[in-house]
């Protein structure tokens, strides 16, 4: 008599954990998948699922709708998706974000494998990284003759190994102990 007792004992835990978990599955299903725009609140704002009219932005395949978003990030975010996407530099110059406006033109000139882009970038420095990272299978005298910065020149010259064309003395050290 106990052994049955226990059994359907069994049984019925058994039960009640499979109903448990379906309720769960039914709650998650709800609240991701029903229920979406009201998790969006909860999320960080830079993980926030894209609202309906910056998808309907990107959707028109027409980069003036960016404007027509109400907040300055969704602005931003579209205007750099259309730049990349149709390789059109002159969108990054629109973006009032400079670091998004470096990221997309290093995008721009990486997808197009072109540093044309590259001397778009209105700070010398990442103008030169830009062109650097583009440029960096087929480096010449000419490139590195056309960076900005004395550190990107001698970068570059070290790279083709053109020693008499450095200019800081501890890049013209390493250059001649590297290549004696």
């Amino acid at each position: 008599m106990k052994g049955v007792m226990m059994e359907k004992k069994k049984q019925i835990t058994l039960i009640i954990s499979l109903v448990a978990i379906v309720a769960v599955v039914i709650i998650l299903f709800l609240v991701f998948i029903i229920f979406p725009s009201q998790n969006n609140a909860r999320l960080n704002p830079n993980e926030r699922i894209p609202t309906d009219s910056f998808a309907r932005a990107i959707d028109s395949n027409n980069s003036a709708n960016c404007d027509t978003l109400t907040d300055k990030e969704s602005v931003e975010r579209c205007k750099t998706y259309f730049a990349i996407e149709e390789l059109n530099p002159d969108l990054c110059s629109t973006l009032s974000d400079a670091n998004l406006e470096i990221v997309c033109f290093n995008k721009i000139a990486a997808a197009s494998n072109d540093d044309a882009p590259c001397k778009k970038i209105p700070a010398l420095e990442e103008q030169d990284k830009c062109s650097l990272r583009i440029n960096i299978d087929g480096l010449s005298e000419s490139i590195c003759s056309q960076l900005n910065t004395i550190e990107s020149k001698d970068y570059c010259f070290l790279k083709i190994k053109d020693c008499n064309k450095l200019s800081q003395q501890e890049m013209i050290l390493r250059c001649s102990e590297e290549f004696k």
